[in-house]
């Protein structure tokens, strides 16, 4: 897309050392043209997930999500999704 915006709330506790549970929020909208930008038409969902540290990989985790959509658009499907991402990016 040409434009889109993101917002993302978590709350995570540990588990164990080097391993955290973690429950969230996305809200947010792909457009495709350029400077296409209307906040009355986005996609949200909640979900949770694992957060698993590496010291290999540095600062950024393992994540393990399970989204469950909110208010999704017609091209999207109504039922939930996994999500595996290393790093602090999430393309939900």
């Amino acid at each position: 897309g040409g434009t889109y915006w993101f917002l993302s709330a978590e709350y995570s506790i540990p588990i164990i050392e080097r391993l955290r549970f973690a429950a969230f929020y996305d809200i947010g909208m792909v457009y495709s043209k350029a400077y296409d930008f209307n906040l009355g038409n986005y996609n949200d969902d909640w979900g949770v997930g694992l957060r698993l540290l590496i010291p290999q990989l540095g600062p950024a985790p393992l994540r393990l999500d399970y989204a469950f959509p909110i208010t999704h658009g017609s091209d999207t499907s109504g039922s939930g999704r996994f999500q595996f991402s290393v790093g602090y990016s999430r393309p939900f």
